[in-house]
């Protein structure tokens, strides 16, 4: 992981130029010897330094004539600028301290490493799918055939017993019905009325004569 850290102009004459901190003592100044030059009036010409102390910056104002300003406070003692600070020079300067942390780019032959052993892992699991083997396949199909097939069966062989019921039932049950209405029924009501001889007086008295009055 490698850093950056630059100072941006917000304010003043050169609007949104950019100043990298390249050196780990950063003079800013009007001086033209000065690492980071702001030709403005009101800044002094050796104005203040931003010392690099492994990952921290500290500033620190040089007996400047307007002074040195963090987020609009007066800049007293040296102190650590954060990512993001804005420092005034005067009215009419501003930077912004800007420090980024970037992460390391592979290099370009990395990269198509990387991309290649992706590749190569997709297309491996491209192949392994297209080379199932066909009986495989197949073997999953049957089982839904064979069900399929099963159901039609049983669902004709059910229809044609149905259509198949024997006549003879139908007369049996018909023949039944017929002798319970003509036959049961009444002589059940015969018997519990004692209407034998009103009825079939004349039967009785051929058989036996005197039976029924």
């Amino acid at each position: 992981m490698t850093d950056t850290a630059k100072l941006i102009v917000r304010a003043g004459d050169e609007i949104d130029k950019s100043f990298d901190l390249i050196q780990d003592k950063n003079i800013v100044g009007r001086d033209p010897d000065s690492d980071i030059v702001i030709d403005d009036i009101e800044v002094s010409r050796n104005h203040l330094t931003i010392k690099r102390k492994g990952k921290t910056f500290q500033i620190e104002d040089q007996n400047s004539t307007n002074g040195t300003f963090i987020n609009g406070r007066k800049l007293e003692k040296p102190s650590e600028i954060k990512n993001g600070d804005l420092i005034s020079l005067g009215q009419n300067n501003v930077l912004e301290f800007v420090y980024e942390k970037i992460n390391e780019i592979p290099e370009s032959s990395q990269l198509g490493e990387i991309d290649q052993s992706k590749g190569t892992e997709i297309k491996k699991e491209e192949i392994a799918e297209d080379e199932k083997p066909l009986k495989e396949r197949v073997q999953k199909e049957e089982p839904d055939k064979k069900n399929e097939k099963e159901r039609k069966e049983e669902t004709s062989s059910q229809k044609s017993e149905d259509q198949k019921k024997p006549t003879w039932v139908i007369i049996l049950l018909v023949a039944l019905a017929f002798i319970v209405v003509f036959c049961v029924i009444p002589l059940i009501v015969i018997e519990a009325t004692n209407q034998w001889c009103n009825l079939f007086a004349g039967f009785f008295n051929s058989m036996s004569p005197g039976v029924c009055p």
